[in-house]
């Protein structure tokens, strides 16, 4: 009985060794010419493909650059790169001739950086969020984000950023009026 179980072992372990040794030898999509601040930010890199394709007129190539970025964006479940990607998915829609479906894009990805910032609590994500939407001419969002905003300010002992919110609230919401 334990002759067996030593071979069961033996190709249970020989299986395992196999496995490890063709992932390790498997391709990497990664380029070992990719700095770390690329590495950390897969967004940007995907951005900044997005801006060469629009620079060479290829338009395909910059919306697969953008749904790539948008992906990365929304992977990284963090606020800031879901700003940057809206801003993107506007300047695709000026490259390419179609700002009504960018700026729809722009929303969605837009909206989600509003929930995300309002969920890690971010006041500073919440105001991007909230000037993001005040760029589109929403003022139904922009109104509720810096209503968020003031909320989630009230709910510190900062008095500073309290002030800097109604600095910054005043500001957004006359943008969104002149706009």
């Amino acid at each position: 009985m334990t002759w067996r179980r030593s071979i069961g072992a033996a190709i249970l372990g020989l299986v395992v060794i196999g496995l490890a040794s063709i992932w390790a030898a498997a391709p990497r999509s990664l380029d070992a010419k990719m700095g770390p601040q690329r590495l950390r930010t897969p967004w940007k890199a995907y951005l900044d493909e997005q801006e060469r394709a629009l620079a060479a007129g290829d338009h395909a190539r910059a919306m697969r650059a953008w749904g790539d970025a948008k992906t990365a964006a929304l992977a990284s479940r963090r606020w800031e790169p879901l700003l940057d990607v809206g801003d993107a998915a506007l300047r695709v829609g000026d490259g390419t001739g179609s700002p009504a479906r960018a700026r729809r894009s722009a929303r969605h990805v837009y909206r989600a950086a509003l929930f995300r910032a309002r969920a890690q609590r971010s006041v500073d994500g919440v105001l991007r969020a909230a000037d993001a939407f005040a760029s589109l001419g929403d003022r139904t969002v922009t109104e509720g984000a810096l209503h968020a905003a003031r909320k989630l300010a009230a709910g510190t002992p900062d008095t500073g950023l309290r002030s800097r919110v109604e600095r910054d609230a005043a500001r957004i919401a006359a943008r969104v009026v002149a706009e």
